[in-house]
């Protein structure tokens, strides 16, 4: 029952996070994205194709995705599931790989964004490790410093501060 009503908040909140308005299904921030494959690096306006990945706007897309990794990874862990867990953790502690925020100054996502950042992914990595090697109660152990890191980061950024993290917090 729990499991149930924990999914159906976190399906909520994970929409509102999205900027979905009540009822409105999430959509990509930039439609052209969505298939992938599309990686930029360099200049913040890409060739003139329309936005800015160096703005604090741009984190949107990076930062539902997270929340949508948190909630999966939670679940794995409630669950008992150590490889999907591992999976999970290795697919936040990646996260940016891809993404072209980094080359921004990171002082305008919040004055310990980059700090914060770097906990983040480095305990995502740590947790990775322990689940893969299948230690399950290591990697529930671990949870905490990356809600944690989620929850520092909110709380040091403005825009950030509104954002609902209960739906990813440890149990």
């Amino acid at each position: 029952m729990w499991r149930t009503r924990s999914l159906v908040a976190f399906a909520s909140l994970s929409m509102l996070a999205c900027g979905a308005a009540e009822g409105e299904p999430a959509r990509a921030e930039h439609a052209h994205h969505a298939g992938g494959g599309d990686h930029h690096h360099g200049a913040a306006d890409h060739g003139g194709h329309g936005h800015d990945h160096s703005s604090p706007a741009a984190l949107r897309p990076l930062m539902r995705d997270l929340f949508a990794k948190m909630g999966e990874l939670r679940g794995a862990l409630e669950s008992g599931e150590v490889n999907e867990a591992a999976t999970h953790a290795r697919a936040i502690a990646v996260a940016c790989d891809d993404q072209d925020v980094h080359h921004a100054d990171p002082q305008q996502f919040g004055p310990r964004f980059a700090e914060i950042d770097q906990q983040l992914h480095g305990a995502a990595a740590e947790m990775a490790a322990v689940a893969e090697a299948g230690d399950l109660e290591a990697a529930r152990a671990r949870y905490g410093d990356l809600h944690a890191a989620c929850v520092a980061c909110h709380a040091q950024a403005p825009t950030a501060q509104r954002v609902d993290l209960s739906a990813i917090a440890g149990r």
